[in-house]
């Protein structure tokens, strides 16, 4: 386990995929956004604070033959066996709902992820490896996105600070 979150670690999630890998469904990755904000504004007590609240929203928004693995730093992966792709959509909107209503209890700062999925039909006679590679990218594009946003949204306060 995890020490500081609680949650499965990374040698865990590999010791997995090889033991389960043609009962997954679908994998699930999720990389917290402004992790180093929150730890160079508010301390690294805080960073700790808000990964251990952002593993217990993805903990609560599976089920019980799911696991939350932390990869390391400030990203989480979900194996899913046995489900219905269906549920993997529903999973990750449980913890968007999840993380709203912490959002609405802080009062310091917003909690923000990127996430990714990919479902094990798409990788025909792929290890479990190749389908969290899958995931792992469309997380990294999503976030890449969201990072591309707040630069926008930066430049646009600038533009109106100075206008």
């Amino acid at each position: 386990k995890d020490g500081l979150t609680g949650v499965l670690n990374r040698e865990a999630f590999y010791s997995e995929t090889k033991r389960d890998s043609k009962d997954i469904t679908a994998i699930i990755t999720l990389d917290m956004n402004g992790l180093k904000l929150i730890n160079d504004t508010y301390g690294h007590a805080a960073g700790d604070e808000a990964l251990i609240t952002l593993a217990l929203c993805f903990t609560k928004s599976v089920k019980v033959r799911q696991s939350v693995y932390r990869m390391g730093g400030d990203e989480f992966v979900v194996i899913m066996l046995g489900e219905h792709a269906s549920s993997c959509t529903k999973r990750i909107h449980e913890f968007h709902s999840l993380m709203s209503d912490w959002n609405r209890k802080e009062q310091v700062f917003q909690y923000s992820a990127s996430y990714g999925y990919a479902y094990s039909y798409e990788v025909p006679n792929a290890s479990s490896n190749e389908v969290y590679m899958l995931a792992d990218s469309r997380m990294y594009e999503m976030k890449k996105e969201h990072h591309g946003r707040k630069e926008m949204e930066h430049e646009m306060e600038e533009v109106n600070a100075n206008a």
